[in-house]
């Protein structure tokens, strides 16, 4: 076989390489144009495609954030509903309890001491409230109620009333006093949570919510007292003193003003916590977006791009059939000469 047989031979051998070449080429490129995503991602792209790994992990590490911080902020909202309910009930009971000492009517007093009983219920209904499972007030304890039952610590307190020999209301506040004070029967007796506060729950990198709010915490302990010390009149209590009925009843309408500014700052807590959490979120989600946006750079195909790039490839294909056969039909007429 002479020289130029020979070279011939070695162009078809070299056509053929890049006909393979080219031929995957297309298929790489058809795969990008109907995926949508590189089949093989840009190493000039904006930290390579080394950094692909590193920004799926922010991004995994930034969803896990944002499920905290929206359970977070519907475990807030649930406390605030919960607060917003115990400021209700003590609204609801203050104009008849101030009122009391000012009628000579026993029946408003019974009527005030069932509302309150019923208040009591309902507020210590929201003190236990529970999202997920988990008790809102009882510290660590999340998996139980924060308080005993309303008809529970009546029993208890109109006990302590009967073992103290209490005939005035001056008597009867004294012994509700003693038993919600530090100390007293109410830590062992009636709240049911723990003295520890729940761990701070980390939002994201670097914001912390503390939900340290407690049943047992000085505002609802007053807000508490205050509303068994007229629901306590329903066991009944001093039965036949109407005038120390109408003063106990009276004193702890008062006492009830007087909590529910407590409930006020404690509201006003769990809102600058909310904040946090809200602002937590807004940031997460410009995190995410721009680390979607670093990956895209890496793995998303240009349709434009790829198609110009396709269409190259289909010529540049073509143009390899071309001279194939023409090298072909020369090699043939060298064979037959």
């Amino acid at each position: 076989m002479d020289t130029a047989s020979l070279g011939n031979l070695a162009r078809l051998l070299s056509l053929r390489t890049d006909t393979a070449r080219v031929r995957t080429e297309i298929e790489g490129l058809s795969q990008e144009l109907s995926t949508g995503r590189k089949a093989r991602p840009d190493a000039s792209s904006t930290g390579g495609f080394g950094a692909l790994p590193g920004l799926q992990a922010d991004l995994e590490k930034i969803a896990a954030y944002q499920t905290v911080a929206k359970e977070t902020r519907t475990t807030l909202e649930a406390m605030q509903t919960a607060l917003s309910g115990v400021q209700t009930e003590l609204a609801s009971l203050v104009p008849s309890a101030l009122m009391a000492e000012n009628v000579e009517q026993p029946a408003l007093v019974d009527s005030a001491a069932g509302g309150a009983r019923a208040s009591l219920e309902a507020l210590i209904g929201r003190m236990n409230t529970t999202v997920g499972g988990q008790s809102l007030f009882a510290g660590t304890a999340t998996d139980g109620v924060a308080l005993a039952p309303a008809g529970e610590l009546l029993a208890n307190l109109a006990n302590e009333v009967a073992l103290a020999g209490a005939v005035t209301a001056a008597d009867v506040t004294a012994v509700i006093d003693a038993w919600f004070a530090p100390g007293g029967a109410f830590e062992t007796v009636t709240y049911r949570g723990s003295a520890q506060d729940r761990a701070p729950i980390s939002v994201s990198e670097s914001d912390a919510v503390q939900l340290s709010q407690r049943a047992d915490d000085p505002e609802f302990r007053e807000a508490l007292a205050a509303v068994a010390m007229a629901a306590i009149l329903d066991v009944p209590v001093l039965a036949g003193l109407a005038d120390e009925r109408a003063a106990l009843l009276r004193n702890a309408g008062e006492r009830m003003l007087n909590a529910d500014a407590g409930i006020v700052v404690t509201r006003a807590t769990l809102g600058t916590e909310e904040q946090r959490v809200e602002r937590s979120q807004t940031r997460l989600s410009a995190q995410t977006l721009t680390y979607e946006l670093a990956r895209s750079e890496l793995l998303d195909a240009d349709p434009f791009e790829v198609a110009t790039r396709l269409r190259a490839a289909e010529t540049q294909l073509d143009t390899i059939f071309t001279i194939t056969a023409r090298l072909s039909r020369l090699s043939l007429t060298e064979y037959l000469r």
